[in-house]
């Protein structure tokens, strides 16, 4: 790192093609400010981590409303701030619209269209320091 402190972008995005239906695009941006240091440190990169309840091929009731809990974890070892915030966003078009969704204490709440479908999910936090993740997941779950 400079000797300078300053602020940077992290980017990384996985995709898979067919005959995979499902997570078929993450994409996740970390924003943090850091420093060079004399020794090696850990940078305070958060991940979350969305647990909906679904069966056993990934999908949830169309037409029903249900809670997403969220798992922010960050990284170990480093000097991340404490306490996050968290938003959660949803698409059923593929990421075309989005809609923000209700979060109480890491849990989200969303209404499935009546139609069959996917749900992608937009997940943000922020720490106490300004640090930032924003995740994507194009057609996290199907919705039947």
């Amino acid at each position: 790192m400079p000797a300078d402190k300053a602020a940077y972008r992290l980017e990384a995005t996985v995709t898979r093609g067919a005959p995979d239906t499902l997570s078929t695009s993450v994409s996740v941006a970390w924003t943090f400010t850091s420093a060079h240091t004399s020794t090696p440190e850990r940078l305070p990169l958060t991940t979350a981590r969305p647990t909906p309840a679904l069966d056993g091929t990934n999908t949830a009731r169309a037409g029903r409303t249900m809670t997403i809990p969220v798992r922010l974890d960050q990284q170990a070892g480093s000097a991340a701030a404490p306490g996050c915030t968290l938003g959660v966003a949803a698409s059923f078009d593929d990421g075309r619209t989005w809609t923000a969704l209700p979060v109480s204490h890491g849990v989200a709440r969303i209404t499935h269209p009546r139609r069959p479908g996917f749900v992608s999910l937009r997940l943000t936090a922020t720490d106490t320091a300004g640090n930032t993740v924003t995740e994507t997941i194009q057609r996290a779950y199907r919705i039947a």
